[in-house]
């Protein structure tokens, strides 16, 4: 299996969505840590789907780049957008009475990490983590 093309809408599906990337991720040779920096950004960008934008889509895919091999994580939604990425991606501030720490969490355990938005269209977070 080359990608997951997960539909989240429920917190049910945050769960469903972490186990289904760790066993995705174990098919390569990422270490324990890795595995658990997967997950965490996979349970971080699924919940944010669920709390702030009612739902949107992950999809997790394999990568392949100069010999090197990795994951792709990328949420994406058509929700209400982040007013002022700045605030959102400082530990912290949260909108959803949380401790404010989710996309900064994931941004710290991940190789690469990019981020757009615009109120009223939506949101989409990428992220990249590499065998090392």
């Amino acid at each position: 299996m080359q990608a997951l093309d997960l539909s989240i809408r429920h917190l049910d599906d945050v769960v469903m969505a972490r186990q289904q990337a760790k066993q995705f991720a174990a098919r390569l040779p990422f270490s324990v840590e890795d595995l658990a920096r997967i997950e965490l950004a996979v349970a971080e960008l699924a919940s944010n789907l669920v709390k702030h934008a009612r739902g949107g889509k992950l999809l997790i895919s394999r990568l392949e780049k100069d010999g090197r091999r990795g994951v792709a994580i990328v949420a994406s939604d058509k929700g209400p957008g982040i007013a002022n990425l700045g605030d959102a991606m400082r530990d912290g501030f949260s909108t959803a009475g949380s401790f404010g720490d989710g996309l900064g969490a994931v941004r710290e355990h991940v190789d690469r990490f990019d981020i757009w938005s615009e109120p009223g269209v939506g949101t989409r977070v990428e992220v990249e983590k590499w065998l090392t």
